[in-house]
């Protein structure tokens, strides 16, 4: 058997490294990658603010229910409703039936505005909006606290509602 060696020959292909097509494909895929990132990014410091914004809020409102938690309900020995005379049953001006003036920014400037409305009746009333607000003494009185940004009084960042009793009705 007559077998003949043919020469073997190695084709080299000198073209190692990547194409341009294959360049621009990968740069377009961490553009892409790094645009989420940066939304993520952007997304998480906005809702980050907003939490300090509503933190803030809820903290002020906080402080204004403890205010109005503290005042006496009546007083038979000051002038409590400042009308100039010491009466039975003087009602603190503050915790009078009816919406209370917004307050402005305290001492530390802080951007938002306190507000509260005193009612008579129940809670359930006041989400009914059947309260009545008649009763001359009242010895239950429900406070609705909000606190909105200064600039836009509709966007409310925080709200508490509470009832205030008269101390000498747990006494009874």
């Amino acid at each position: 058997m007559n077998t003949k060696k043919m020469p073997f020959t190695v084709i080299r292909n000198n073209n190692s490294g990547f194409t341009l097509v294959e360049i621009m494909i990968a740069i377009g895929i961490f553009a892409i990658g790094f645009l989420a990132v940066g939304m993520m990014q952007v997304n998480a410091l906005n809702t980050t603010n907003s939490a300090r914004h509503t933190t803030e809020a809820m903290a002020m409102a906080e402080d204004w229910v403890e205010q109005l938690r503290v005042l006496p309900f009546y007083d038979d020995e000051a002038d409590l409703d400042l009308n100039g005379a010491v009466e039975d049953f003087d009602m603190h001006p503050d915790l009078s039936i009816g919406d209370h003036p917004p307050t402005g920014a305290t001492a530390d400037a802080t951007p938002y505005t306190v507000r509260w409305t005193v009612s008579n009746g129940s809670l359930e009333q006041f989400d009914q909006g059947t309260l009545d607000n008649t009763q001359p003494t009242p010895r239950c009185v429900n406070i609705r606290v909000w606190v909105t940004p200064d600039n836009n009084a509709n966007d409310i960042q925080a709200e508490i509602f509470f009832s205030k009793y008269w101390s000498m009705d747990r006494r009874l």
